[in-house]
């Protein structure tokens, strides 16, 4: 028995094979313009996230201009602070030695008042006492002034009654000589003396 080549089958390999690239050529295709497709959406990211990138940056820029305006503007703030702060210790260091010396001059005042109240207490008690010797003094004085217009009183009605005495004599003493006189003798002596003795006895009854 004899075999007959087979000549179709050179032919159906050559179709499979042209067959089987213009798929993977299809498949290559799709898979290239899938590529494309994502190479166009990388760009469009990419551009994005430059845009982006180039905002942040420039956002950056201002807000590190900002943090230096912000860091010199905390200096100065720093410093008046510490200027401030400085002043404070310098008044408060004043004001204490103000309250010490307040406290200094309150205490010595203080002291003072006391001893100037003490005094005054010594001088009302002492005064006190010299109001009360005074009143005595005064007592006394009126006492004396009473006394001695009582005696000045007493002296001039001696006196008068000296002189009323006085004249009496006078007067007895001239009557006793002119009876002296006319008797002339022992009788007209002792009638002189009688009479004397009577006049000197009325003036010692008044």
């Amino acid at each position: 028995m004899t075999c007959t080549p087979d000549l179709e089958s050179p032919t159906l390999a050559q179709g499979d094979q042209s067959e089987s690239s213009e798929i993977q050529i299809t498949e290559i295709n799709a898979l290239l313009n899938q590529l494309e497709e994502q190479h166009r959406d990388l760009k469009e990211e990419a551009e994005l996230a430059l845009m982006q990138l180039q905002e942040t940056q420039s956002q950056l820029e201002e807000q590190a201009q900002e943090n230096e305006l912000l860091l010199l503007q905390l200096h100065q703030v720093q410093e008046e602070l510490e200027h401030y702060y400085t002043e404070i210790n310098a008044l408060r260091n004043q004001l204490e030695e103000q309250h010490r010396d307040l406290k200094e001059e309150a205490e010595l005042a203080l002291k003072q008042l006391q001893e100037t109240q003490s005094q005054l207490e010594e001088q009302a008690q002492e005064n006190e006492l010299l109001l009360l010797q005074l009143h005595q003094v005064q007592e006394e004085l009126e006492h004396y002034f009473l006394e001695t217009q009582r005696m000045s009183k007493a002296k001039e009605n001696l006196k008068k009654r000296f002189e009323s005495e006085k004249a009496m004599l006078a007067n007895g003493y001239r009557e006793a000589r002119k009876e002296w006189s006319a008797s002339k003798g022992k009788t007209g002596s002792r009638l002189a003396q009688a009479a004397r003795k009577k006049l000197i006895s009325s003036t010692y009854e008044n």
